[in-house]
C-alpha cells in the first residue's frame, strides 16, 4: 500500500511540473511559396481563438523587368491590388498590396503581413498564400516564411 501511494504520489509531482501538451508543441512554421495560390499551414482554430503569426521573406509577384516593384516582405508593395493596369480585377484580397502575406479561415480572407496579432476571424484550418491576381501566382518568385502560434 505504502508502494503504491509513493507511486501516486511521484506521478502526480511530474505531472505537475511537466509543460502542457500545447505548450509542449511550441509554435508551427509553415513556408509560403510565392507561386502557390494557397497553402495549408497545418494549423485549426477555433473563431475567437488568440492567434499571432510573424513572418518573414521575400516575395516577386512577377518579372521585375516588367514590374519593377514587384518584390516585397510580407508587408506587401506599395501598389494595391488590383491594379487598373494589372492582367485582371480579382485578386486573393482585393484593397491590399500586391505581395502582401494573407491568410484565409474557411473563406474568410484577411490580412496578415509581417506580423498578426488578433483573434481567429472563423473556424479552420489556415490557409496562407501571397496576395497576387488569381491566377497568376506562377510567375512569382520566392516567399515567406510564417510562424504560428495559437
Amino acid at each position: 500500500m505504502k508502494r503504491l501511494l509513493l507511486l501516486v504520489g511521484v506521478t502526480m509531482m511530474v505531472l505537475a511540473v511537466l509543460p502542457s501538451a500545447a505548450s509542449a508543441a511550441g509554435p508551427t512554421t509553415a513556408f509560403v511559396a510565392a507561386d502557390a495560390s494557397w497553402v495549408s499551414s497545418g494549423v485549426t482554430v477555433a473563431a475567437g481563438d488568440d492567434l499571432s503569426i510573424r513572418a518573414h521573406g521575400q516575395a516577386i509577384t512577377g518579372p521585375l523587368a516588367t514590374f519593377p516593384g514587384a518584390r516585397s516582405g510580407p508587408d506587401g508593395q506599395a501598389t494595391i491590388c488590383p491594379d487598373p493596369g494589372g492582367p485582371n480585377d480579382l485578386c486573393n484580397l482585393n484593397g491590399e498590396p500586391y505581395g502582401a502575406l494573407i491568410g484565409m479561415i474557411d473563406g474568410t480572407v484577411f490580412v496578415i503581413g509581417s506580423s498578426y496579432l488578433g483573434t481567429a476571424p472563423a473556424s479552420g484550418e489556415i490557409m496562407l498564400a501571397v496576395n497576387d491576381n488569381v491566377g497568376y501566382h506562377a510567375d512569382n518568385r520566392g516567399g515567406f516564411a510564417a510562424q504560428i502560434h495559437n
